[in-house]
């Protein structure tokens, strides 16, 4: 039982290591603070598309009444390439 807890609290660790972000990390650590900072605006745009996403299916099911299959197909790309264009634009344009 308690190997088996083990291996579990092993493979957690793990798990939760292999999903930071090292490039951004990397980046704060060697004081690159505006490579950093536009990264972690990317983050922002992505994961702010969860809410994107929900946002165009009420808008475009209010507006145009498609079949169920399609409006998950639409939003499943209006989630969030609005969202990273956008960011990209402003980044660019040395906005944020």
């Amino acid at each position: 039982m308690e190997d088996s807890f083990q291996n579990f609290l092993l493979l957690f660790w793990e798990s939760c290591g292999g999903l930071r972000p090292s490039k951004p990390l990397s980046w704060q650590n060697k004081k690159k603070f505006l490579l950093h900072k536009q990264w972690m605006w990317r983050s922002f745009a992505l994961t702010l598309s969860a809410i994107t996403l929900r946002m165009w299916k009420v808008i475009i099911v209010y507006l145009f009444h498609p079949n169920p299959m399609d409006v998950y197909q639409i939003i499943a790309w209006l989630g969030w390439i609005p969202n990273i264009l956008l960011i990209e634009f402003l980044i660019t344009k040395k906005i944020l």
